[in-house]
């Protein structure tokens, strides 16, 4: 190789590895079709997550107990159309629900175990008797 070509070839290599980036139409469209797949793909996820939130009992309840939202937990659940069985966040008045039957831990908190406090004029009594 003559030293004039071995000279032509690193001048080319100099201009090819000094030219700046210009603005490239197929980068843009590959930056486009990126972005437009990931929100395709996460409003296809949010449209098919039917989860809605219900309460469930922080602790056991027993008949008699009067609660209010400090005795229950949100919980994330799929019902498949049955939210209407369960306790939702809004149905909790001021004045809290007394529980009709009881709910374990961590259990959801049916509509048809609990009753307005405001409605009780008992409460549970427990007795020892020995003999």
């Amino acid at each position: 190789m003559t030293t004039s070509r071995l000279r032509e070839s690193v001048d080319a290599a100099k201009t090819r590895t000094g030219r700046r980036f210009w603005f490239d139409p197929r980068f843009a469209i590959g930056i486009a079709l990126i972005v437009a797949s990931v929100v395709g793909v996460l409003a296809i996820v949010t449209t098919a997550d039917s989860r809605i939130v219900v309460y469930s009992a922080r602790q056991p309840l027993a008949p008699g107990d009067r609660i209010d939202v400090r005795d229950l937990r949100s919980t994330s659940v799929r019902l498949e159309g049955a939210e209407k069985e369960y306790l939702l966040p809004g149905d909790v008045p001021a004045d809290g629900l007394v529980v009709t039957r009881a709910v374990g831990e961590g259990e959801l908190v049916p509509a048809s175990a609990i009753g307005s406090a405001a409605g009780v004029q008992e409460a549970s009594v427990v007795l020892s008797v020995n003999g």
